[in-house]
C-alpha cells in the first residue's frame, strides 16, 4: 500500500507498504470506506479493488489452466455469494485469451478527474453525490470514446499506481497530469 488508512468503522487499518494478504484481508483492503483522508474517497477505494484484482490476476497466471478450472468450479459450489452468468466455457475463454496479456497492456481508469463530489440538499436525499465538472457529458463521451485504443494514464495525482499500470505521460483536455507515486499492490 503506498498510503496507510484506518477504517472507523470496523476499527481496522492498513499500513502503508507491501503486504502478504490472505482473501479476506484483501476483501476488507478492497471495500473498506469508512475512512478519513484520500482513502476515503469512493474513487480510491475503486482503486483499491483494481490493486486486488491485478494480484489475483498475477497469482492466477502461474498456475495450471486445469488448477483454474478446478478453483472455478469450487468456487461455483461452495460460494453463496459468487454467482455469474458466465458459463465454464466463458470463464475457460477469458483465462487462455487474457491471462498471457502483459500488465502494461492493461489499464486502469478512474473518473475521478472528470467528476466532482455535491452535497444533496433535500431533506429526502441526504448525503454526498457525483456529477461532472463541466455540467455535461461531452468531457466522459471524449474520454470513453479511445478507452481501448489510447493508453494514456486517467487518473489524478493522489490515487495509488496499480502494479504494472502503463507511466505513458497523459495529455489533452481530459486527462490529468502523470504522477511520480510508487507502484505497490496488496
Amino acid at each position: 500500500m503506498q498510503r496507510s488508512f484506518y477504517d472507523y468503522l470496523f476499527r481496522e487499518g492498513f499500513r502503508a507498504g507491501w503486504e502478504k494478504m490472505n482473501g479476506s484481508r484483501a476483501l476488507k483492503y478492497a471495500r473498506y470506506r469508512y475512512v478519513i483522508g484520500f482513502e476515503g474517497d469512493n474513487y480510491a477505494r475503486e482503486l483499491r479493488q483494481q490493486q486486488v484484482i491485478s494480484a489475483v490476476r498475477e497469482k492466477l497466471k502461474k498456475r495450471d489452466p486445469n488448477d483454474v478450472l478446478g478453483l472455478i468450479n469450487t468456487v461455483r459450489a461452495l460460494s453463496a455469494n459468487t454467482d455469474t452468468n458466465l458459463s465454464t466455457g466463458n470463464l475457460i475463454w477469458l483465462y487462455r485469451n487474457f491471462s498471457t496479456v502483459p500488465p502494461e497492456q492493461i489499464r486502469n481508469v478512474s473518473l475521478k478527474p472528470f467528476m466532482e463530489k455535491f452535497t444533496l440538499e433535500s431533506m429526502s436525499e441526504p448525503g454526498e453525490a457525483v456529477r461532472t465538472r463541466t455540467g455535461n457529458l461531452d468531457e466522459l463521451r471524449r474520454m470513453a470514446g479511445p478507452i481501448f485504443s489510447d493508453m494514456r494514464e486517467i487518473r489524478t495525482p493522489d490515487q495509488i499506481d496499480v502494479k504494472g499500470t502503463s507511466t505513458i505521460p497523459a495529455e489533452g483536455p481530459t486527462a490529468p497530469s502523470p504522477t511520480s507515486t510508487k507502484q505497490m499492490v496488496p
